[in-house]
């Protein structure tokens, strides 16, 4: 998995970009310290692959953000993180960016 960081004002916008699996897993330390900025927009748009592990890394990215404060939205989930997302229930869970404009 690629991840890819980028600033827009106040907003730190990390975009992953391949399998987002059990091969991703050993990137989560990467992840989790790109995600510690205080309003982070995860793109998901080019997410080849995720499964149950991706997953418990959002969750876990959630998790992180909510103890400390800081704000996790998720930019145009592809169509397998929508799948997993829909079936175990979790879109409520993250706040979700419909537009590329809408960062605030």
């Amino acid at each position: 998995m690629d991840i890819l960081v980028s600033q827009a004002g106040e907003v730190t916008r990390v975009a992953l970009r391949g399998e987002f699996t059990i091969y991703a897993a050993g990137q989560k330390d990467e992840l989790l310290a790109h995600c510690a900025a205080p309003d982070v927009v995860l793109d998901l748009a080019e997410v080849s692959d995720f499964d149950s592990v991706g997953v418990q890394l959002l969750l876990l990215l959630r998790r992180e953000a909510e103890k400390a404060t800081r704000r996790l939205r998720l930019a145009a989930p592809s169509e397998s993180v929508q799948g997993l997302l829909k079936l175990f229930g979790l879109f409520e869970y993250f706040p979700l960016i419909e537009e590329e404009g809408s960062l605030s």
